[in-house]
């Protein structure tokens, strides 16, 4: 346990060093430039090194409150289509800045009992990945069904797919899948929706085959 706390410690440290120190390095630059343009560049770096950042520290927090046992389910009545309406909402414009088809399929119009925000922030990961993971051209679809009380979510892409040593840890805690240009997670996002969907008492699988795209599904309770 304490060498496996040493790690997180160690990755965590690693991980957020680099938009630190981005952020220190074109800082200085600013003050050092003269041209308008190059100010402007050195700020924008700044800001999105901030961004990652914020973002690695928020998955940090979320992480560590689920992993410390604390966390409950809030279940509430709420309409399923909301779920399609949302990640469609969050996601289009991401998918089309990166010239990505994307399709949400809503086959869920009732209103059930669940943790909304839960579901929503399981699909926000799945597609963040997707997104991430898929080139330029590809396709991302969003299907959201309604089962004998359940509710399934699942999000499938053509992008780099992965192999079966991958399949195997992906969903390990700070595990990161393979190099590519646009990956700068902290290798969290899996690990939260598995602690997410267990919490909910679901179960989430994922079908991939390297430089085939991947299909993520979970499925979660959620009785009418």
């Amino acid at each position: 346990l304490i060498t496996s706390r040493k790690k997180a410690v160690h990755t965590i440290t690693h991980e957020l060093r680099t938009p630190l120190t981005s952020i220190s390095g074109n800082a200085e630059l600013i003050q050092n430039d003269t041209e308008a343009d190059c100010r402007m560049r050195h700020a924008q770096t700044i800001h999105d090194a901030a961004g990652r950042m914020a973002g690695m520290i928020n998955s940090l927090l979320v992480y560590f409150r689920l992993d410390s046992g604390k966390e409950t389910p809030s279940t509430k009545p709420f309409k399923l289509c909301s779920i399609a309406e949302t990640l469609q909402t969050e996601f289009a414009p991401l998918a089309d800045g990166k010239h990505l088809a994307f399709t949400v399929e809503n086959h869920a119009d009732e209103i059930v009992s669940g943790d909304k925000n839960r579901i929503i922030s399981i699909g926000s990961n799945l597609l963040s990945n997707a997104i991430r993971f898929t080139p330029a051209g590809g396709q991302i679809t969003v299907v959201l069904r309604r089962g004998e009380g359940e509710v399934t979510v699942s999000v499938s892409d053509t992008g780099i797919g992965m192999d079966e040593e991958t399949q195997r840890h992906i969903f390990d805690r700070f595990y990161r899948a393979a190099p590519y240009p646009d990956d700068r997670g902290n290798g969290l996002g899996l690990s939260i929706v598995r602690r997410v969907v267990t919490l909910c008492g679901g179960r989430v699988t994922v079908f991939s085959r390297l430089g085939n795209g991947s299909t993520f599904t979970v499925t979660l309770p959620a009785e009418e």
